[in-house]
């Protein structure tokens, strides 16, 4: 207990210092004259505005931050809004090319047979740089596998295709030294298949490639129809 006691603080002493620093600080106080009473406002009038501009600058600078983020995302909203609008618009204006129709040119016995291939631009502005690379085969049909067209640019360099508007292509490839060859397509045995794709670039600066697949056999041949398109190998780009 006695050492309890010690470590106690003096309560009375506390307050009897507080006291006569209360009192030496009301009779500093009574001393000062009309200028210091005055000085001694200011003082305290500044300290009392500099902790209210330093609370009205939290408040600030936490609002500009707030203010900076909105206009942070409005920015970027109003950036993806155009960059969207711009897309759709290129997508309305550019080039669509694809090969449109396939059909036969010139289909007798004992000749070369001439395929004519019309490629159509879709689009509302020109398809340029444009190559058609085409290809024929005759195959079993139905075709189980089709092989990737390889063949060279069917025109020989790019050309230009204005909006709406259409290029025939022939094609020619010789099968009179084939034996049956062309009786077997008359039957429906084979398959005459038109492969192929398209490369060209719309005035937006981009690049695409249209794929084509198209086929004629048995009553086509015989009766000069155009030809079908295959279940697959046909995309336009």
């Amino acid at each position: 207990m006695r050492d309890l006691a010690l470590h106690m603080p003096d309560w009375a002493a506390a307050w009897a210092a507080l006291g006569t620093g209360v009192a030496d600080g009301l009779n500093a106080l009574r001393r000062l004259d009309a200028n210091g009473l005055l000085l001694l406002g200011i003082a305290v009038l500044l300290v009392l505005l500099c902790g209210l501009l330093a609370r009205l600058s939290g408040t600030l600078s936490r609002f500009s931050r707030r203010q900076l983020g909105l206009v942070t995302d409005l920015a970027q909203a109003a950036s993806a809004a155009t960059h969207y609008q711009r897309e759709m618009s290129e997508r309305q204006l550019r080039a669509y090319v694809d090969v449109a129709a396939v059909s036969f040119h010139r289909f007798a016995p004992g000749q070369e047979l001439v395929i004519r291939v019309e490629v159509r631009n879709h689009g509302l502005t020109p398809a340029l740089d444009l190559l058609a690379r085409i290809t024929l085969a005759v195959l079993p049909f139905p075709a189980s596998d089709l092989p990737e067209p390889e063949a060279p640019p069917a025109d020989g360099r790019p050309f230009v295709l204005a909006a709406r508007e259409g290029r025939a292509i022939l094609q020619h490839m010789d099968i009179t030294n084939a034996a049956g060859t062309a009786e077997r397509l008359l039957t429906g045995e084979l398959g005459l298949y038109v492969l192929g794709n398209v490369t060209y670039a719309d005035v937006f600066g981009h690049t695409h490639t249209s794929t084509m697949s198209m086929v004629a056999s048995g009553e086509q041949v015989k009766t000069n129809q155009p030809f079908t398109r295959c279940e697959a190998g046909n995309h336009i780009a």
